[in-house]
């Protein structure tokens, strides 16, 4: 099972890293907004941003929480999400929601305001949701 679970995860990096290098290798596309006044919800691609399919995951936790005793734990889906980098060096974090299931999770830029693939739970259909902030303040809202 635990190779299964192995292969399942590379795949999806190998997948995201893929769409993360397409995306990163043109320079072509909009440059980052003026980030003031009210944030705007805008398409995330045009800005870098990759999610994932969702994927089945094995979760451990899952299966504690449940109470069963499945070594292998519970399947999960979850989405990965990551944005290219140099769009948004001057600002802090990304605030990542799921709007079906109120998920949410706060990851720290990394290099020149990028975001290395993070997971979270969603489901085919769902719309996810980074908002980029800056000390505290929420700049703008990109969807997938």
């Amino acid at each position: 099972m635990t190779t299964k679970l192995h292969a399942s995860i590379a795949a999806s990096f190998a997948v995201t890293s893929a769409a993360m290098l397409i995306s990163c290798s043109s320079v072509d596309g909009p440059e980052a907004p003026e980030l003031s006044g009210a944030p705007e919800l805008v398409d995330g691609a045009s800005y870098g941003l990759v999610v994932s399919d969702p994927l089945s995951v094995q979760s451990p936790a899952g299966a504690r929480a449940s109470g069963t005793t499945d070594a292998a734990g519970m399947d999960q889906k979850v989405a990965y999400v990551s944005l290219a980098p140099g769009r948004f060096a001057n600002q802090e974090a990304a605030i990542i929601t799921n709007l079906r299931s109120g998920a949410s999770r706060t990851e720290s830029l990394v290099g020149a305001g990028g975001l290395d693939p993070v997971p979270i739970p969603a489901a085919v259909g769902d719309t996810i949701e980074v908002a980029i902030t800056s000390r505290g303040t929420v700049h703008i809202r990109l969807a997938s």
